[in-house]
C-alpha cells in the first residue's frame, strides 16, 4: 500500500525522555493531519497563547550506521520513543553495518508504554535481495484520529517493502 500525502503531515520532533528532560530527535517522524489532542499528547513546549501546540507523530523511523549499536538502538526504542511521555505508537528502526543490515518495528506496550516487539529481522547481506515486508497496522498509524480516512478504511496494514530500503542502501555501501 502506497500512502498519499494527504494522510501525513512531517513535522521535525524532539520529544523528550525520561526524568532529565533530554530530548531525542527521530531520523523521521509521521503524524496524521487529522490526530487529536487527547488523546495524542502535544510535544511539550510548543503550546503557546496563539497555538495549541504540536502533537507527537504516531510513528518515528531510527536509523543508525556508526552511532548506535544493535542493543542500543533497541532500548533507545524501548525508554525514548515509546516512553510514558510520549503518545508515539510504532518505531521503525534500521541497523546498518559495512556489507550487512538489520530492522525492527515495534509498538507501544500493551500498558500504554514500554515495547513490544512486533518484528525483527536477522542480520542479513546488503547485496542480496530480501522479500521481507514490515505490515503495520493502519489503525496504529491513525491511532488518536475521529476515523480511518476513506480511502485507506479497507486496508488493514501499511506494507513497508525492506527490498525497498535495501536497493537505496547497497549502492552507498559499496562505493
Amino acid at each position: 500500500m502506497r500512502v498519499c500525502s494527504t494522510c501525513f503531515l512531517l513535522i521535525p520532533l524532539d520529544y523528550p525522555y525520561a526524568a532529565n528532560r533530554r530530548t531525542k530527535s527521530p531520523d523521521s517522524s509521521f503524524t496524521p493531519k487529522s490526530i487529536q489532542c487527547p488523546p495524542a499528547l502535544y510535544k511539550p513546549g510548543t503550546t503557546t497563547i496563539n497555538y495549541v501546540g504540536t502533537p507527537f507523530p504516531t510513528i518515528v523511523f531510527e536509523v543508525s550506521h556508526t552511532n548506535e549499536t544493535w542493543p542500543q538502538l533497541l532500548s533507545d526504542g524501548r525508554t525514548k520513543a515509546l516512553s510514558r511521555t510520549t503518545t508515539i505508537q510504532v518505531v521503525i528502526a534500521f541497523k546498518i553495518y559495512a556489507t550487512h543490515f538489520r530492522a525492527m518495528w515495534a509498538k507501544r506496550g500493551a500498558r500504554g508504554y514500554g515495547m513490544r516487539l512486533c518484528r525483527i529481522t536477522r542480520k542479513f547481506p546488503i547485496n542480496r535481495p530480501t522479500g521481507l515486508n514490515f505490515d503495520i497496522p493502519t489503525a496504529l498509524i491513525f491511532w488518536g484520529c475521529p476515523a480511518i480516512p476513506q480511502h485507506l478504511q479497507n486496508t488493514p496494514h501499511l506494507r513497508i517493502p525492506l527490498e525497498e530500503f535495501r536497493s537505496q542502501l547497497a549502492p552507498m555501501l559499496q562505493r
